[in-house]
């Protein structure tokens, strides 16, 4: 009774209230109090919960010897270890997944475990040891694989840098199978019931921790939005249209001017399929902000940020569960006025030629896409090991072509997939589908056909400051740029054909960062270039809404874009924002942007 009582004291050590945590060098000695009493709490609660589920086995020890009994408890057990990292990895992220990031990251952990019991029987048979055991001696070492992966995260993080990765992913990827191999020969000796007993009390307790703490989040996390915006945040109301809204975000594309400054002898034929079909373009558009990260939660608030937002209070409105993305004016707006709403996310990746669209269930997708299973295994040596040796191989083009053949896609994958998505909302009203795409941003990978290039995977990159060649970077650009326009022209052409009364958006986040430095040094001054550079990006708007008819065009910027749109027909609810370019913000514990002038 004693024993149950501390625990239900503890448990709010366990769980701590609601905070935001932050670095302070004057909490170092509460860190390792908190980290006693959560081991301390951890062994109360475990010894209760360990005498409890012996007692219950002990009970049903007439089945222990079933092959059905065992079976079950073994499955059981190692179901409970593939599901905590997953739970882990949602728990820190604050992000809820779609039911197929579950499925996947599940199926990649199965594979894992099933490879880690082939090699336990295998080593057992060769080491003349009983297999009875197998199971659960995989699933001792898959567990154990997740506590040497945080080992692995805390050294890499903060004890060394630079070669010495190198040596220590070397070292440990030679160690962990030797080590491995002596936990198969040592446990191979003992009947392990009593470990199947341990391990089972042990992943109900790290799950009970996990979904209290998924529970409370759920409950208890709300945005404050003090410090965070500079202006009030609008209040939704009715918006007294019906139409179909397209929101097409292209990641990184350029407006009409730039692209005549920085491609003088090209052509756009993106930009003339808009103004055939009556798009108003804006011919000198800018991003308010020069980086998604700040841009897009802008226009999906209608607002700036505060000047005084601290970078903890940044990061805590993109880490709570009702963070200012998927919470955003935006998208309160269109909850409030009943509007269906889709999110489809369209990407190119060069390993393995993919080509793909597929929709996701958060907008925090937009700052960072994480993958579950990637997020469980990014520190181990060995899952970096075999990383290089896969990127090793597909270097050589024998193994490159041979994997293409099997997982490239094809162009048509793309627009089909689109098609269905539009031809599902056809003839229905309050529908908003919002699909990106990653192109023309970096890595600049494809040919103005869509074909794939060939390109070191060096070059593979999210970051263009690596791409030193600056001739390549003006060309990899305008061969992205003129993919998409394909895809682009052709989505413009379905939607049209599909939904004649739609209020169809194109905008980008930021601008192309493909600094043409020399080619353009004697054409803009060197603050115009970062300008256009970093901010420059495409905003247009047209379709067959009679709605657009009384937006001014003249108001039309990324920060106004919602309220001129949404309330196009009682568009003196809200005070429109003047026109403010941010570039390159400098972090501290406080971020510092730099005004610029853009002459709109």
């Amino acid at each position: 009774m004693k024993l149950r009582t501390l625990f239900l004291i503890l448990i709010f050590i366990l769980f701590p209230n609601i905070s935001y945590a932050y670095v302070d060098p004057g909490i170092f000695a509460l860190v390792w109090q908190s980290i006693v009493a959560f081991i301390f709490a951890v062994l109360s609660y475990f010894r209760f919960f360990y005498s409890k589920t012996t007692r219950i086995f002990k009970n049903y020890s007439i089945y222990s010897e079933k092959k059905l009994f065992v079976y079950a408890s073994n499955t059981i057990i190692a179901f409970l270890a593939l599901i905590v990292p997953i739970l882990h990895v949602i728990n820190k992220n604050k992000i809820y997944f779609v039911f197929d990031d579950y499925l996947t990251a599940f199926y990649y952990l199965f594979i894992i475990f099933c490879l880690i019991t082939f090699i336990v029987y295998l080593s057992l048979k060769i080491l003349k040891k009983k297999t009875n055991y197998t199971l659960t001696i995989a699933t001792f070492l898959i567990i154990l694989s997740y506590f040497i992966t945080s080992i692995e995260e805390y050294i890499l993080e903060n004890l060394i840098i630079g070669n010495q990765v190198i040596y220590f992913t070397i070292l440990l990827g030679l160690l962990i199978p030797f080590l491995a191999l002596i936990t198969i020969n040592y446990l191979g000796k003992f009947r392990l019931n009593s470990l199947k007993v341990f391990l089972f009390s042990f992943l109900i307790i790290l799950i009970s921790i996990s979904v209290f703490n998924l529970i409370k989040d759920k409950n208890f996390n709300t945005v404050n939005d003090e410090n965070i915006w500079k202006f009030n945040v609008p209040d939704y109301s009715e918006t007294n249209i019906s139409d179909n809204i397209y929101f097409i975000m292209t990641n990184a594309y350029l407006s009409p001017n730039y692209f005549n400054i920085l491609y003088p002898n090209q052509k756009n034929n993106f930009f003339k399929k808009l103004k055939d079909n009556n798009f108003y373009l804006k011919e000198n558009s800018y991003s308010n902000y020069s980086s998604s990260r700040f841009s897009i939660p802008s226009i999906f608030n209608s607002n700036y940020f505060s000047h005084d937002i601290t970078r903890e209070k940044y990061l805590s409105s993109f880490e709570i569960n009702n963070n200012i993305l998927d919470n955003s004016f935006l998208i309160k707006s269109l909850e409030w006025n009943n509007y269906n709403r889709k999110f489809v996310w369209c990407d190119f990746q060069y390993m393995f030629k993919r080509k793909f669209c597929s929709k996701k269930n958060t907008y925090l997708t937009l700052m960072e896409d994480i993958k579950i299973f990637e997020s469980i295994y990014f520190y181990n040596s060995i899952y970096r090991i075999f990383k290089s040796l896969k990127l090793t191989l597909y270097e050589q083009e024998f193994f490159s072509k041979l994997a293409d053949r099997f997982t490239q896609d094809k162009d048509e994958n793309i627009l089909l997939y689109l098609e269905n998505e539009i031809k599902s909302i056809q003839d229905k009203k309050k529908n908003f589908l919002n699909i990106y795409f990653e192109l023309p941003h970096v890595p600049w990978i494809l040919n103005s056909d869509c074909s794939w290039k060939n390109i070191p995977l060096s070059e593979n990159t999210k970051n263009g400051m690596l791409i030193k060649d600056e001739s390549k970077r003006i060309k990899g650009y305008i061969d992205n740029l003129n993919c998409v326009n394909k895809y682009l022209i052709k989505l413009l052409e379905i939607i049209y054909k599909y939904d004649d009364e739609a209020i169809i958006i194109f905008l980008s986040d930021n601008g192309p960062f493909v600094r043409p430095y020399k080619y353009l040094n004697n054409k803009l001054e060197n603050k115009e270039l970062n300008l256009f550079d970093q901010a420059s990006s495409i905003l247009t708007i047209g379709g067959g809404s009679k709605c657009l008819e009384n937006i001014n065009y003249k108001d039309l910027t990324h920060v106004n874009l919602f309220k001129l749109v949404l309330y196009c027909k009682n568009k003196d609810n809200f005070d429109l924002l003047e026109n403010t370019v941010y570039l390159e913000p400098k972090i501290n514990n406080q971020f510092k942007f730099k005004i610029a002038n853009t002459n709109d």
